[in-house]
């Protein structure tokens, strides 16, 4: 049964299994935070464009949950922005995600 408002999204990219390298993307979120102490998912996006629509997306919320350093923050919302296979703009608005750097104990404790 399509919702109203998402009849624009086609059904089967539902289905499609799409294979994401989370090692690669997090390997693009600890490469940003090694000359600045956090990034935003829109300033990461910026600089390493999507490739794969929204399980990239996903996979991207997926790496900032499993890192107790990152922030999702559904109070603020940002919009990406990517082009898909088929050469269609694509938009989505998420709640705001921020990925921080790590600290250590010492930083922590000063």
């Amino acid at each position: 049964m399509p919702l109203e408002g998402i009849s624009d999204v086609p059904a089967d990219a539902l289905f499609e299994q799409v294979h994401v390298d989370k090692d690669r993307l997090a390997s693009r979120v600890r490469q940003s935070l090694q000359t600045r102490p956090q990034i935003s998912l829109v300033e990461l996006v910026d600089r390493y464009p999507i490739e794969q629509g929204l399980a990239e997306i996903i996979t991207y919320f997926s790496i900032a949950a499993e890192d107790h350093a990152s922030i999702i923050d559904d109070r603020l919302h940002q919009t990406l922005n990517w082009v898909d296979d088929s050469g269609s703009s694509r938009q989505a608005t998420l709640p705001m995600v921020i990925f921080c750097r790590p600290t250590t104990a010492a930083t922590r404790t000063a």
